[in-house]
Protein backbone atom coordinates (compact mmCIF):
# COMPACT_ATOMS: atom_id res chain seq x y z
CA UNK A 1 0.00 0.00 0.00
CA UNK A 2 1.49 3.68 -0.74
CA UNK A 3 1.84 6.14 0.65
CA UNK A 4 1.41 9.77 0.22
CA UNK A 5 5.21 11.48 0.01
CA UNK A 6 6.11 15.14 0.09
CA UNK A 7 9.32 15.46 -2.40
CA UNK A 8 9.49 13.44 -5.94
CA UNK A 9 9.78 9.23 -5.89
CA UNK A 10 12.50 7.45 -7.08
CA UNK A 11 11.73 4.37 -9.20
CA UNK A 12 14.68 1.97 -9.47
CA UNK A 13 14.50 -0.55 -12.32
CA UNK A 14 16.32 -3.61 -12.18
CA UNK A 15 16.51 -5.50 -15.38
CA UNK A 16 17.81 -8.72 -17.64
CA UNK A 17 17.46 -9.08 -20.99
CA UNK A 18 18.18 -8.40 -24.91
CA UNK A 19 19.24 -5.24 -25.83
CA UNK A 20 19.05 -5.00 -29.82
CA UNK A 21 20.45 -2.89 -31.64
CA UNK A 22 19.85 0.64 -32.51
CA UNK A 23 16.71 0.30 -34.61
CA UNK A 24 14.76 3.40 -33.75
CA UNK A 25 12.46 1.46 -31.06
CA UNK A 26 12.43 1.50 -27.46
CA UNK A 27 12.42 -1.93 -26.74
CA UNK A 28 11.28 -1.55 -22.40
CA UNK A 29 8.78 0.30 -21.55
CA UNK A 30 7.86 1.40 -17.74
CA UNK A 31 4.47 1.76 -16.87
CA UNK A 32 2.87 3.26 -13.74
CA UNK A 33 -0.92 2.06 -12.55
CA UNK A 34 -1.22 1.08 -16.84
CA UNK A 35 0.59 4.58 -18.05
CA UNK A 36 3.64 4.73 -19.99
CA UNK A 37 5.92 6.73 -17.84
CA UNK A 38 9.52 6.12 -19.74
CA UNK A 39 10.78 4.02 -22.42
CA UNK A 40 14.19 3.04 -23.24
CA UNK A 41 17.00 0.39 -24.80
CA UNK A 42 20.62 -0.09 -23.76
CA UNK A 43 22.55 2.18 -26.10
CA UNK A 44 22.39 0.29 -28.76
CA UNK A 45 24.72 -2.51 -27.28
CA UNK A 46 22.97 -5.30 -28.78
CA UNK A 47 23.44 -8.83 -26.94
CA UNK A 48 22.60 -9.97 -23.40
CA UNK A 49 22.64 -7.25 -20.53
CA UNK A 50 21.73 -6.60 -17.03
CA UNK A 51 21.21 -3.14 -15.73
CA UNK A 52 19.27 -0.64 -13.80
CA UNK A 53 17.69 2.30 -14.74
CA UNK A 54 16.58 4.85 -12.54
CA UNK A 55 13.19 7.76 -13.04
CA UNK A 56 11.95 10.20 -11.05
CA UNK A 57 8.02 10.76 -10.81
CA UNK A 58 6.84 13.74 -9.46
CA UNK A 59 5.15 14.15 -6.06
CA UNK A 60 2.04 15.40 -7.31
CA UNK A 61 2.01 12.56 -9.71
CA UNK A 62 2.88 10.21 -7.20
CA UNK A 63 0.10 11.09 -4.86
CA UNK A 64 -2.51 11.05 -7.40
CA UNK A 65 -1.34 7.70 -8.13
CA UNK A 66 -1.60 6.58 -4.60
CA UNK A 67 -5.15 7.88 -4.10
CA UNK A 68 -6.93 4.85 -4.44
CA UNK A 69 -4.63 3.10 -2.69
CA UNK A 70 -2.72 1.05 -4.79
CA UNK A 71 -0.11 1.71 -7.72
CA UNK A 72 1.06 -0.92 -10.32
CA UNK A 73 4.65 -0.44 -11.06
CA UNK A 74 5.08 -2.86 -14.58
CA UNK A 75 8.02 -3.22 -16.91
CA UNK A 76 7.82 -5.07 -20.39
CA UNK A 77 10.37 -6.34 -21.91
CA UNK A 78 11.68 -7.65 -25.67
CA UNK A 79 9.60 -10.78 -26.65
CA UNK A 80 12.86 -11.73 -28.83
CA UNK A 81 14.40 -12.60 -26.04
CA UNK A 82 17.37 -15.16 -26.19
CA UNK A 83 19.18 -14.47 -22.71
CA UNK A 84 17.37 -18.03 -20.92
CA UNK A 85 14.68 -15.26 -19.92
CA UNK A 86 14.14 -11.77 -18.25
CA UNK A 87 13.40 -10.27 -15.01
CA UNK A 88 12.45 -7.27 -13.61
CA UNK A 89 12.58 -5.95 -10.35
CA UNK A 90 11.56 -2.42 -8.94
CA UNK A 91 12.71 -0.48 -5.39
CA UNK A 92 10.46 2.60 -4.97
CA UNK A 93 12.52 5.92 -3.01
CA UNK A 94 11.12 8.42 -1.38
CA UNK A 95 13.53 11.02 -1.71
CA UNK A 96 12.91 12.77 1.53
CA UNK A 97 13.85 9.92 3.36
CA UNK A 98 16.96 8.34 1.14
CA UNK A 99 20.31 8.87 2.90
CA UNK A 100 22.62 6.16 2.76
CA UNK A 101 25.31 8.23 4.05
CA UNK A 102 23.10 9.76 6.97
CA UNK A 103 25.02 13.28 6.41
CA UNK A 104 21.02 14.91 6.77
CA UNK A 105 20.96 15.40 3.08
CA UNK A 106 18.88 13.67 0.75
CA UNK A 107 21.12 11.65 -1.43
CA UNK A 108 19.88 13.01 -4.28
CA UNK A 109 20.87 16.80 -3.01
CA UNK A 110 24.30 15.17 -2.31
CA UNK A 111 24.55 14.34 -6.38
CA UNK A 112 23.97 17.51 -7.98
CA UNK A 113 25.41 19.46 -5.62
CA UNK A 114 28.74 17.27 -6.50
CA UNK A 115 29.52 16.26 -3.07
CA UNK A 116 28.79 12.21 -4.16
CA UNK A 117 27.92 10.48 -7.37
CA UNK A 118 25.97 7.84 -8.76
CA UNK A 119 28.33 5.87 -10.86
CA UNK A 120 26.34 3.19 -12.30
CA UNK A 121 22.73 4.54 -11.47
CA UNK A 122 21.77 2.38 -8.78
CA UNK A 123 19.84 4.16 -6.41
CA UNK A 124 22.46 4.49 -4.20
CA UNK A 125 25.60 7.26 -3.61
CA UNK A 126 29.10 5.49 -4.84
CA UNK A 127 30.91 6.33 -1.40
CA UNK A 128 27.51 3.96 0.29
CA UNK A 129 28.28 0.86 -2.11
CA UNK A 130 31.67 1.03 -1.55
CA UNK A 131 30.75 1.03 2.08
CA UNK A 132 28.85 -1.95 1.42
CA UNK A 133 31.66 -3.82 -0.49
CA UNK A 134 31.90 -2.37 -3.60
CA UNK A 135 35.84 -2.46 -4.44
CA UNK A 136 37.50 0.35 -5.36
CA UNK A 137 41.19 0.00 -5.45
CA UNK A 138 42.48 2.97 -6.97
CA UNK A 139 40.47 4.92 -4.07
CA UNK A 140 39.29 7.77 -5.56
CA UNK A 141 35.54 7.31 -4.63
CA UNK A 142 34.04 5.36 -7.63
CA UNK A 143 33.11 1.68 -7.98
CA UNK A 144 35.83 0.18 -9.88
CA UNK A 145 33.32 -2.26 -11.70
CA UNK A 146 31.79 1.30 -12.89
CA UNK A 147 34.99 3.06 -13.75
CA UNK A 148 35.51 -0.91 -16.19
CA UNK A 149 32.25 -0.87 -17.69
CA UNK A 150 32.47 3.01 -18.60
CA UNK A 151 35.81 1.76 -20.55
CA UNK A 152 38.04 3.02 -17.78
CA UNK A 153 39.96 -0.40 -18.19
CA UNK A 154 43.33 0.46 -16.37
CA UNK A 155 41.11 2.58 -13.60
CA UNK A 156 43.64 5.50 -13.79
CA UNK A 157 40.91 8.30 -13.46
CA UNK A 158 40.59 8.64 -17.39
CA UNK A 159 38.85 7.24 -20.16
CA UNK A 160 41.35 8.29 -23.32
CA UNK A 161 43.65 6.73 -25.62
CA UNK A 162 45.08 4.14 -22.89
CA UNK A 163 42.33 2.71 -22.51
CA UNK A 164 41.41 1.77 -26.62
CA UNK A 165 44.77 0.58 -26.50
CA UNK A 166 44.13 -2.39 -23.65
CA UNK A 167 40.35 -3.34 -25.15
CA UNK A 168 42.10 -3.15 -28.60
CA UNK A 169 45.06 -5.42 -26.84
CA UNK A 170 42.36 -8.22 -26.12
CA UNK A 171 40.01 -7.65 -29.31
CA UNK A 172 37.92 -11.00 -30.48
CA UNK A 173 38.85 -12.34 -27.11
CA UNK A 174 35.84 -14.88 -25.54
CA UNK A 175 35.25 -15.26 -21.57
CA UNK A 176 37.51 -12.51 -21.02
CA UNK A 177 36.57 -10.03 -18.58
CA UNK A 178 39.11 -7.19 -19.15
CA UNK A 179 37.47 -4.97 -21.91
CA UNK A 180 33.96 -6.67 -22.11
CA UNK A 181 32.09 -3.70 -21.31
CA UNK A 182 28.69 -5.49 -21.90
CA UNK A 183 29.74 -8.58 -20.16
CA UNK A 184 28.41 -10.79 -23.46
CA UNK A 185 31.68 -12.46 -23.25
CA UNK A 186 33.00 -11.36 -26.27
CA UNK A 187 35.69 -8.36 -26.83
CA UNK A 188 34.88 -6.76 -29.88
CA UNK A 189 33.51 -3.26 -32.07
CA UNK A 190 30.34 -3.02 -29.01
CA UNK A 191 32.34 -2.39 -26.59
CA UNK A 192 34.52 0.01 -27.98
CA UNK A 193 31.65 2.32 -29.09
CA UNK A 194 30.78 1.81 -25.07
CA UNK A 195 33.89 3.47 -24.97
CA UNK A 196 33.85 5.94 -27.11
CA UNK A 197 30.71 6.92 -25.76
CA UNK A 198 32.71 7.43 -22.46
CA UNK A 199 35.47 9.07 -24.12
CA UNK A 200 37.03 12.04 -22.14
CA UNK A 201 35.17 11.00 -18.94
CA UNK A 202 37.11 11.64 -15.79
CA UNK A 203 36.66 9.39 -12.42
Amino acid sequence: TPSTVSMDVLIEVSYYGYASPCYGNSYYRLYVDGVEHAAFYDNCYGGCIANTRTFSISTQAWNQYAADGSIEIRVTHPSNSSCGGSYCRVRVHDLQTEDCNSNAIPDLCDISSGFDHDCNNNGDLDSCDIVAGAEDDNKNGYPDPCELDRGDVNLDGNVDAADLSVVLSYWGAVGFPIGDLNHDGFINAMDIAILLDHWGERF
